[in-house]
């Protein structure tokens, strides 16, 4: 995240075409909510959000942003559902979403649609519970997840730079995950 040192774990532009970002777990914990302005690197501080993000940050139609993590680093158990403030980063707890490792998702026709990196699966996520439900499962190749996605309908280039960045800061930090793990 430019001069901040800082690697994103999730990043989503709101209806004007803002583009928003968490950093990494562990860099600091809890994490630091940025506003960033492209095509330049420079990232604005916003605030602390309260929780350790996993990725999956996304607005709805409102303007309300959702992401997921969880309010401990163990790593272990399912990830919650939380609402930021874009103007302060800080959290309000929604509730458990109870599905692990909720790197990426989007909205669509007004519903938040995620992927969990523990399986072929495409949940529906609450967003006034935070309860997922499984939806759909798919088949990739060597087993491969879902780890980004893209908004409908397609975004536009500085939406597709933000869901660049997200996926590619989420393999970033599956990688280093799993690394640590072994």
């Amino acid at each position: 995240l430019g001069s901040t040192g800082q690697t994103a774990s999730g990043a989503t532009t709101n209806g004007a075409g803002v583009l928003f970002a968490v950093n990494e777990f562990g860099s600091p914990s809890p994490s630091t909510f940025y506003r960033v302005s492209p095509p330049s690197p420079v990232a604005t501080t916003i605030g602390v959000t309260g929780f350790i993000p996993d990725g999956l940050l996304a607005f709805d139609g409102a303007g309300n942003l959702f992401a997921s993590g969880r309010s401990t680093p163990s790593g272990s158990g399912p990830d919650n559902l939380y609402r930021v403030d874009p103007a302060t980063g800080a959290s309000t707890l929604i509730g458990s979403i109870g599905f692990s490792q909720i790197f990426t998702g989007a909205f669509d026709h007004g519903i938040l649609y995620a992927f969990p990196g523990t399986g072929p699966q495409v949940i529906e996520i609450n967003t006034s519970t935070g309860a997922g439900t499984v939806v759909s499962t798919y088949s990739l190749p060597h087993g491969d997840t879902i780890d980004a996605a893209a908004a409908v309908p397609e975004p536009g280039s500085v939406v597709l730079l933000g869901l660049g960045l997200t996926g590619l800061c989420g393999y970033a930090w599956r990688r280093t995950r799993s690394q640590a793990v072994a």
